[in-house]
């Protein structure tokens, strides 16, 4: 009998042992688990950091790069408005077209251009030629008129022949061109339907970035 309970204590007591065991190894493979799992979690938070960190340092850049552009705009603006100054208070913008004088088929006199010297065409911000009108005023553009008009509107001096930003004032600006007063009107109205199309495409975008915005997680 005592035999049997040696042994009955031995069975349970082997057990019991196994059951420690058994329960510290579970807790020691959870434990594992978890830190795995925490390491994972610490490295998914450290890259996410990163690229927040990334994209914050390129937006810094592109803020940085549009601000010296804007700086460099204002002042080659400033400069040139100067120049325009000068050139309004010394030299016309228009003159009366050089040429022939003929009469159209409702008898009206008009000047016929004198297109022996091709003049700079306006600018355009696509860079399409500015056409001759069908008929027009009898007003050409000075050079100066020519060289303020393209200047102002691609923000660089744009010389037209001798007259230019380096003098305003210099004789070649009061020179008159091919380029009639309705080619400038022609050349506005081109330009001013770009330019709404331009703020319509640019509108749109700025619409689009933000309801992405509004509909991210």
């Amino acid at each position: 009998m005592s035999r049997l309970k040696e042994i009955f204590f031995a069975i349970v007591f082997a057990i019991a042992a196994f059951s420690v065991i058994f329960v510290m190894g579970f807790n020691a493979g959870s434990q594992s688990a978890n830190t795995k799992q925490a390491a994972k979690q610490a490295i998914a938070a450290q890259q996410a950091r990163d690229a927040y960190d990334a994209k914050q340092r390129q937006g810094e850049q592109a803020a940085a790069a549009y601000l010296a552009a804007e700086r460099e705009r204002t002042t080659q603006f400033q400069t040139l408005t100067e120049k325009f100054n000068v050139l309004r208070r010394n030299t016309p913008l228009v003159t009366p077209r050089a040429g022939l004088v003929v009469c159209n088929s409702g008898g009206t006199v008009r000047t016929q251009p004198d297109t022996s010297s091709p003049e700079q065409p306006l600018a355009q911000p696509h860079g399409q030629p500015t056409q001759e009108p069908a008929d027009d005023t009898g007003i050409a553009l000075t050079a100066g008129a020519v060289w303020m008009w393209n200047s102002a509107l691609t923000g660089i001096d744009q010389p037209t022949h001798s007259c230019g930003a380096a003098d305003p004032t210099a004789p070649a600006c009061a020179a008159g061109t091919s380029l009639s007063l309705d080619s400038a009107w022609d050349n506005h109205i081109a330009n001013a339907e770009i330019c709404a199309a331009n703020r319509l495409a640019h509108q749109s975008l700025i619409d689009f970035i933000h309801q992405q915005q509004k509909s991210a997680p």
